[in-house]
């Protein structure tokens, strides 16, 4: 089940196997007309290796949030905060550990999604041009944070940032990145909760960010991540915690990285 607190509205993610299932619109139909605020039914289909395939059974096949000054789509396969408000916390954390000198430039966000740290930190930081590259494997969080990112800047004369979207993993994205001598003043990476891929902290740090900031789900694999990073020559500058979920053990963990030279 995906919801939208913002519009009291919901959209029902039905998971089954690939294969023939005809009974499966019907029923979603009939679901659908009988509750007022499901938006739509949406059948996932599983597949061993591969990204799972989405199919709208009835009405429509996303729902809406407000996160900050954004109107966010939810997709069942694209990944979003499920706490609004916290994640408006989040952001505005993120933002706060990537400001500082040198100015904010060239900004790489990691496991990106649908690109809400360049859409949501790093705007209300930037004061100057600013460009952000975003990498998320996901296609469908690409297409969807392209579509907000055009959006916004429609709505806006000055158009004062630049974003591009790469789908692709991060551990093939980067080293591309680096073989064309791509340079980063900032570095967010929000992992999945294993945390970096293989090499990634290496090549994170061949890209010569002036500050690194993690954001994990899970304590542990940041820990990990942050000493190899810190093994490549970065020192950690601050720590700081989100609660996600007040009265859970749920926190989103961070982590200020910058080089060795620039901490002393």
């Amino acid at each position: 089940m995906r919801g939208s607190l913002a519009r009291s509205e919901w959209l029902l993610v039905v998971h089954t196997p690939p294969g023939a299932f005809p009974e499966a619109k019907r029923a979603a139909q009939a679901e659908w007309a009988a509750q007022p605020d499901l938006v739509g039914v949406v059948r996932l289909c599983e597949r061993a290796g591969r990204a799972p395939r989405s199919h709208k059974l009835a009405g429509a096949g996303r729902v809406v949030e407000r996160i900050g000054s954004l109107d966010v789509p939810q997709t069942p396969t694209a990944f979003v905060q499920v706490h609004p408000a916290m994640a408006e916390q989040l952001y505005r954390e993120i933002g706060r550990l990537l400001d500082g000198p040198p100015p904010v430039r060239r900004v790489l966000e990691l496991y990106g999604g649908l690109g809400l740290v360049g859409l949501l930190a790093v705007d209300e930081l930037a004061t100057a041009p600013v460009e952000v590259l975003v990498v998320e494997r996901d296609s469908s969080s690409v297409r969807l944070g392209r579509g907000l990112a055009d959006s916004r800047r429609r709505g806006r004369a000055g158009g004062r940032d630049r974003m591009r979207f790469v789908a692709a993993p991060v551990e093939q994205a980067v080293p591309k990145l680096l073989s064309r001598g791509e340079k980063f003043d900032r570095v967010v990476a929000n992992p999945p909760r294993a945390g970096l891929g293989p090499g990634t902290a290496a090549a994170i740090a061949a890209l010569e960010p002036q500050v690194i900031v993690l954001v994990s789900c899970h304590p542990a694999t940041l820990a990990r991540d942050v000493a190899r990073l810190v093994s490549h020559g970065y020192e950690v500058s601050e720590c700081a915690a989100v609660d996600m979920f007040p009265q859970t053990q749920h926190l989103e963990a961070l982590a200020r990285l910058v080089p060795r030279a620039v901490a002393r």
